[in-house]
Protein backbone atom coordinates (compact mmCIF):
# COMPACT_ATOMS: atom_id res chain seq x y z
CA UNK A 1 0.00 0.00 0.00
CA UNK A 2 2.80 2.45 0.92
CA UNK A 3 4.64 1.51 -2.28
CA UNK A 4 1.52 2.22 -4.33
CA UNK A 5 1.06 5.59 -2.61
CA UNK A 6 4.72 6.50 -3.31
CA UNK A 7 4.28 5.63 -7.02
CA UNK A 8 1.13 7.78 -7.17
CA UNK A 9 2.96 10.66 -5.49
CA UNK A 10 5.84 10.41 -8.01
CA UNK A 11 3.34 10.29 -10.88
CA UNK A 12 1.59 13.43 -9.56
CA UNK A 13 4.92 15.25 -9.15
CA UNK A 14 5.99 14.21 -12.64
CA UNK A 15 2.71 15.56 -14.07
CA UNK A 16 3.17 18.84 -12.20
CA UNK A 17 6.75 19.28 -13.43
CA UNK A 18 5.68 18.48 -16.99
CA UNK A 19 2.89 21.05 -16.70
CA UNK A 20 5.26 23.68 -15.34
CA UNK A 21 7.65 23.07 -18.21
CA UNK A 22 4.87 23.28 -20.81
CA UNK A 23 3.51 26.45 -19.26
CA UNK A 24 6.95 28.07 -19.42
CA UNK A 25 7.49 26.86 -22.98
CA UNK A 26 4.13 28.30 -24.07
CA UNK A 27 4.92 31.61 -22.37
CA UNK A 28 8.32 31.77 -24.08
CA UNK A 29 6.82 30.79 -27.44
CA UNK A 30 4.22 33.57 -27.13
CA UNK A 31 6.93 36.12 -26.30
CA UNK A 32 9.02 35.08 -29.32
CA UNK A 33 5.96 35.03 -31.58
CA UNK A 34 5.02 38.56 -30.53
CA UNK A 35 8.46 39.76 -31.68
CA UNK A 36 8.27 37.67 -34.86
CA UNK A 37 4.86 39.15 -35.72
CA UNK A 38 6.30 42.67 -35.35
CA UNK A 39 9.21 41.72 -37.61
CA UNK A 40 6.89 40.07 -40.15
CA UNK A 41 4.56 43.09 -40.19
CA UNK A 42 7.51 45.43 -40.68
CA UNK A 43 9.06 43.29 -43.45
CA UNK A 44 5.69 42.96 -45.22
CA UNK A 45 4.31 46.42 -44.46
CA UNK A 46 3.88 47.30 -48.14
CA UNK A 47 2.40 43.92 -49.02
CA UNK A 48 -0.11 44.11 -46.14
CA UNK A 49 -1.16 47.62 -47.20
CA UNK A 50 -1.49 46.40 -50.79
CA UNK A 51 -3.73 43.52 -49.69
CA UNK A 52 -5.84 45.84 -47.50
CA UNK A 53 -6.30 48.28 -50.39
CA UNK A 54 -7.46 45.51 -52.73
CA UNK A 55 -10.00 44.06 -50.28
CA UNK A 56 -13.40 45.72 -49.97
CA UNK A 57 -14.08 47.37 -46.64
CA UNK A 58 -16.51 45.55 -44.38
CA UNK A 59 -19.77 47.46 -44.06
CA UNK A 60 -20.17 46.75 -40.37
CA UNK A 61 -17.98 45.40 -37.65
CA UNK A 62 -19.39 42.88 -35.26
CA UNK A 63 -18.59 43.41 -31.63
CA UNK A 64 -17.88 40.27 -29.73
CA UNK A 65 -19.11 40.40 -26.19
CA UNK A 66 -17.30 38.07 -23.87
CA UNK A 67 -19.10 36.91 -20.78
CA UNK A 68 -16.58 37.07 -17.98
CA UNK A 69 -18.84 35.67 -15.27
CA UNK A 70 -17.45 32.39 -14.06
CA UNK A 71 -19.91 29.54 -14.01
CA UNK A 72 -18.54 27.78 -10.97
CA UNK A 73 -21.19 25.05 -11.13
CA UNK A 74 -19.46 23.51 -14.15
CA UNK A 75 -15.92 23.87 -12.83
CA UNK A 76 -14.28 20.71 -11.52
CA UNK A 77 -14.42 20.85 -7.70
CA UNK A 78 -10.70 20.06 -7.31
CA UNK A 79 -9.75 22.86 -9.73
CA UNK A 80 -12.02 25.21 -7.81
CA UNK A 81 -10.48 24.13 -4.48
CA UNK A 82 -6.97 24.87 -5.78
CA UNK A 83 -8.23 28.25 -7.00
CA UNK A 84 -9.70 29.12 -3.57
CA UNK A 85 -6.36 28.28 -1.92
CA UNK A 86 -4.55 30.52 -4.42
CA UNK A 87 -7.00 33.37 -3.80
CA UNK A 88 -6.28 33.18 -0.05
CA UNK A 89 -2.59 33.80 -0.83
CA UNK A 90 -2.94 36.36 -3.62
CA UNK A 91 -6.14 38.40 -3.29
CA UNK A 92 -5.39 42.13 -3.73
CA UNK A 93 -7.67 43.07 -0.80
CA UNK A 94 -5.37 41.10 1.48
CA UNK A 95 -1.96 41.37 -0.20
CA UNK A 96 -2.23 44.54 -2.29
CA UNK A 97 -0.58 44.42 -5.72
CA UNK A 98 2.18 41.99 -4.66
CA UNK A 99 0.60 38.89 -6.20
CA UNK A 100 -1.67 40.54 -8.77
CA UNK A 101 -0.16 38.65 -11.75
CA UNK A 102 -0.64 35.28 -10.05
CA UNK A 103 -4.15 36.24 -8.89
CA UNK A 104 -5.15 37.16 -12.45
CA UNK A 105 -3.47 34.09 -13.94
CA UNK A 106 -5.39 31.84 -11.53
CA UNK A 107 -8.67 33.61 -12.36
CA UNK A 108 -8.07 33.10 -16.06
CA UNK A 109 -7.09 29.46 -15.44
CA UNK A 110 -10.37 28.88 -13.60
CA UNK A 111 -12.36 30.59 -16.34
CA UNK A 112 -10.69 28.50 -19.05
CA UNK A 113 -10.46 25.37 -16.88
CA UNK A 114 -6.74 25.30 -17.52
CA UNK A 115 -5.23 22.79 -15.11
CA UNK A 116 -1.72 23.59 -16.27
CA UNK A 117 -1.83 27.27 -15.34
CA UNK A 118 -3.69 26.62 -12.07
CA UNK A 119 -1.16 24.01 -10.95
CA UNK A 120 1.73 26.21 -12.07
CA UNK A 121 0.45 29.13 -9.97
CA UNK A 122 -0.13 26.85 -6.99
CA UNK A 123 3.39 25.47 -7.35
CA UNK A 124 4.89 28.98 -7.53
CA UNK A 125 3.11 29.82 -4.29
CA UNK A 126 4.15 26.49 -2.76
CA UNK A 127 0.52 25.56 -2.14
CA UNK A 128 0.10 21.89 -1.36
CA UNK A 129 -1.98 20.24 -4.03
CA UNK A 130 -4.54 17.55 -3.28
CA UNK A 131 -3.88 14.00 -4.44
CA UNK A 132 -5.05 13.55 -7.99
CA UNK A 133 -7.21 10.61 -8.95
CA UNK A 134 -7.06 9.03 -12.40
CA UNK A 135 -9.85 11.30 -13.70
CA UNK A 136 -7.91 14.44 -12.79
CA UNK A 137 -4.66 13.03 -14.18
CA UNK A 138 -6.55 12.38 -17.42
CA UNK A 139 -7.86 15.98 -17.47
CA UNK A 140 -4.34 17.28 -16.82
CA UNK A 141 -2.90 15.12 -19.60
CA UNK A 142 -5.58 16.41 -22.01
CA UNK A 143 -4.76 19.96 -20.95
CA UNK A 144 -1.03 19.34 -21.46
CA UNK A 145 -1.71 17.93 -24.92
CA UNK A 146 -3.76 21.02 -25.75
CA UNK A 147 -0.85 23.26 -24.72
CA UNK A 148 1.57 21.23 -26.84
CA UNK A 149 -0.76 21.76 -29.81
CA UNK A 150 -0.91 25.53 -29.11
CA UNK A 151 2.89 25.67 -29.04
CA UNK A 152 3.17 23.72 -32.30
CA UNK A 153 0.54 25.90 -34.01
CA UNK A 154 2.39 29.07 -33.02
CA UNK A 155 5.65 27.61 -34.33
CA UNK A 156 3.99 26.82 -37.66
CA UNK A 157 2.76 30.39 -38.20
CA UNK A 158 4.00 32.53 -41.08
CA UNK A 159 5.64 35.03 -38.76
CA UNK A 160 7.50 32.29 -36.85
CA UNK A 161 8.78 30.67 -40.03
CA UNK A 162 9.72 34.02 -41.58
CA UNK A 163 11.78 35.04 -38.57
CA UNK A 164 13.40 31.71 -37.76
CA UNK A 165 14.28 30.54 -41.28
CA UNK A 166 16.32 33.46 -42.58
CA UNK A 167 18.14 31.23 -45.06
CA UNK A 168 14.82 30.29 -46.72
CA UNK A 169 13.20 33.73 -46.84
CA UNK A 170 13.39 34.02 -50.62
CA UNK A 171 11.41 30.80 -51.06
CA UNK A 172 9.10 31.71 -48.19
CA UNK A 173 8.36 35.13 -49.72
CA UNK A 174 7.14 33.49 -52.94
CA UNK A 175 5.00 31.12 -50.92
CA UNK A 176 3.57 34.00 -48.87
CA UNK A 177 2.76 35.96 -52.01
CA UNK A 178 0.96 32.92 -53.40
CA UNK A 179 -0.92 32.34 -50.15
CA UNK A 180 -2.07 35.97 -49.98
CA UNK A 181 -2.85 36.09 -53.70
CA UNK A 182 -0.34 38.86 -54.40
CA UNK A 183 0.37 39.30 -58.08
CA UNK A 184 3.99 40.50 -58.23
CA UNK A 185 3.41 42.77 -61.25
CA UNK A 186 0.38 44.42 -59.64
CA UNK A 187 2.33 44.83 -56.43
CA UNK A 188 5.28 46.46 -58.24
CA UNK A 189 2.81 48.86 -59.90
CA UNK A 190 1.31 49.64 -56.49
CA UNK A 191 4.78 50.42 -55.08
CA UNK A 192 5.51 52.80 -57.98
CA UNK A 193 2.24 54.65 -57.52
CA UNK A 194 2.13 54.80 -53.72
CA UNK A 195 4.75 57.55 -53.49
Amino acid sequence: MADSKAKKSRRDKKAIFQLSYLSLELEETEEFLEEYIKEFNEDFKDELNFIAKKQPKEESEQEIIKDTDLDKSNTHPVLHKIYRNIVKCTHPDIHGEKYMDLFQKAGKALEEECWVDMITVASELRIELPEFDSEIIHLIEENAESIKNKINNKKESLAWNWSTKKDKQKTLKKSIYKQFGINEKEFEEYLKNKD
